[in-house]
């Protein structure tokens, strides 16, 4: 859990083999996620992996 802006987000990782899924959800609703980017980025072996996206809601 971490908060930002006076708003809660829970980032969520899970790894499945040599897989890993990662989701950030806002603790509020669509409308309040749909104003929010989050950048993940991934590094290791001299490489980098970075993801943009907006955050869903915890409700959806």
């Amino acid at each position: 859990m971490q908060s930002c802006f006076g708003h809660h987000f829970m980032l969520v990782l899970e790894k499945q083999d040599q897989q890993f899924f990662a989701i950030v959800q806002l603790i509020g609703t669509r409308q309040q996620a749909e104003k929010f980017v989050y950048r993940l980025e991934l590094n290791g072996n001299k490489r980098r992996l970075t993801w943009e996206s907006t955050p869903k809601s915890i409700h959806e």
